[in-house]
């Protein structure tokens, strides 16, 4: 991988892995389309860069979690749905990933979610249940196509959690979710990081802090619509593309 191929990737990374329009989404597209094959090490880099982006943002909320144990608990039981998903479909993922179809439907799915969140302006709190449905929606997102922000938000709001709330949830429901993957493929690194990935790893990091603030206002703004047409308009396009090709 040569460092302009890193920093595009990079930069990629950086956009769609915060912005509600599915960045495994993107990458399968980026597969399929062009020909730009994932690098496993490299991509397990780029979550840990993306990573300290979320615990530079949500310090305070952090500072805050560590001082409350019963947000703990929220945390914890929102992340089990991922970590059931993920080991069950590990297996089906790459055929997953082949399939524009799946990837389009998904990407409409993605859509849905947005339109019908956008409508939402409620104030309730968090509660265990809640959370354990906001952990729901991030399982869903193990599928290429379902954006992991888009949908945590959406369901969060959808239970009527505070927008506010519902942006700090979803990302701090991220981190142990990004942690565990990085653990899991931690391995890889050894396989070959080189000097252009660790600087693709820094564009990502930049493009990714201004993203992450981007979606902040986005969501306080109720202009998800925004990418709702976008997720919309990609995702038909991907299946007009598979039955015509």
């Amino acid at each position: 991988m040569n460092l302009i191929e890193a920093i595009i990737l990079g930069i990629i990374q950086g956009i769609t892995e915060w912005l509600p329009v599915s960045s495994s989404g993107h990458l399968a597209i980026l597969q399929h389309f062009f020909g730009i094959e994932e690098n496993i090490a490299y991509d397990v880099l780029l979550h840990f860069a993306t990573l300290f982006v979320i615990a530079f943002v949500f310090r305070k909320k952090i500072i805050e979690i560590i001082k409350t144990p019963r947000y703990w608990g929220f945390v914890i039981i929102g992340t089990i749905p991922v970590v059931i998903a993920g080991l069950l479909i590990e297996p089906y993922i790459e055929g997953i990933f082949g399939s524009m179809v799946i990837v389009g439907v998904m990407l409409l799915i993605t859509s849905s979610f947005l339109h019908f969140a956008d409508k939402i302006n409620k104030k309730n709190n968090l509660n265990h249940k809640k959370s354990l449905i906001v952990g729901l929606f991030q399982a869903l997102a193990i599928m290429p196509g379902i954006s992991r922000s888009g949908s945590t938000i959406s369901g969060a709001k959808f239970l009527g959690i505070d927008k506010k709330e519902a942006v700090e949830f979803s990302f701090i429901l991220a981190m142990p979710a990004i942690f565990g993957a990085t653990l899991l493929h931690i391995k890889d690194i050894n396989a070959g990081i080189n000097a252009n990935m660790i600087i693709g790893s820094i564009a990502a990091m930049v493009v990714s802090y201004f993203c992450l603030n981007l979606l902040i206002k986005v969501v306080q703004k109720n202009k998800l619509k925004y990418f709702s047409w976008y997720c919309l308009a990609v995702g038909l396009f991907l299946i007009g593309y598979s039955l015509v090709f």
